[in-house]
């Protein structure tokens, strides 16, 4: 009678969670901090998305994007989209520093004579872009 009385007990015991509970930011600098690391985990999603879209696509067009000179050098071109989608959730990204300063530009054009630049590709981009948001601007008219 005592062992079933024992074992009930031991039954009856409600099982607490051990694992501490996530609690929101209290002061402003942990508030700060938690959009900080949404912001980055943004930066990282959207950059994640557009990278493996990208590389399907140059796949796609024949680059042996398995090569590790590719991927090597894809890099930078992943750098420079974390750095611009950064400055865009207003985080830092030490890229954005050489660009602020005419740095980086100059210096990669000078050695590409005769080569599109991203300069360039960047100008051609931004009519795309302005042609995207006249055709938005039209359907509203609509």
């Amino acid at each position: 009678m005592m062992q079933q009385q024992a074992n009930t007990a031991e039954t009856n015991i409600l099982q607490f969670p051990k694992k501490k509970r996530v609690t929101p930011p209290e002061t402003p600098d942990e508030q700060l901090e938690a959009i900080h690391r949404m912001r980055h985990a943004y930066v990282e999603e959207v950059v994640y998305a557009c990278a493996a879209s990208l590389t399907k696509t140059l796949a796609i067009a024949g680059v042996n994007v398995a090569d590790p000179i590719f991927r090597h050098d894809n890099v930078l071109v992943l750098e420079g989209l974390i750095s611009a989608i950064s400055r865009q959730q207003r985080v830092h990204h030490p890229i954005q520093d050489l660009m602020d300063r005419g740095e980086l530009l100059p210096m990669i054009t000078r050695q590409m004579e005769g080569q599109p630049s991203g300069q360039e590709i960047s100008e051609q981009l931004d009519l795309f872009v302005d042609d995207i948001d006249d055709e938005d601007e039209g359907d509203l008219d609509e």
